[in-house]
């Protein structure tokens, strides 16, 4: 399962709520960018065998494997898992009304804003 999956899953008897926070969609763009790397032979005779039996150039695994290792975790950082409990919790805070010092902040205007 994808980090960036929304969907409801169970871990043994408590089923758990995925919520992302933010998706970075996987854009094809122009291919400029250089990134060097130092490897040791092993590790190089390894993506070379790995790029061959994917019928891959070793440029192309190594970029499509960094990509998807860096979205993953990307999207693990932005992405909250909550029990059942806690999911209802956040609903519930999320539902309920104002209270006063917060509603009062809400109709402030921004420093930012002010002329």
């Amino acid at each position: 399962m994808s980090p960036a999956d929304t969907a409801g899953f169970s871990v043994g008897r408590r089923p758990l709520r995925r919520f992302t926070v933010r998706h970075y969609p996987r854009a094809v763009a122009e291919k400029t960018a250089r990134l060097d790397l130092r490897m040791s032979p092993e590790h190089k005779r390894l993506l070379e065998q790995a790029a061959q039996l994917t019928g891959a150039t070793v440029a192309g695994y190594a970029v499509a494997r960094l990509v998807e290792a860096a979205s993953t975790t990307v999207a693990r950082s932005q992405t909250m898992t909550l029990d059942t409990a806690s999911w209802d919790t956040f609903l519930a805070a999320l539902d309920a009304p104002d209270d006063q010092a917060f509603a009062a902040l809400r109709t402030m205007i921004p420093v930012w804003d002010r002329t």
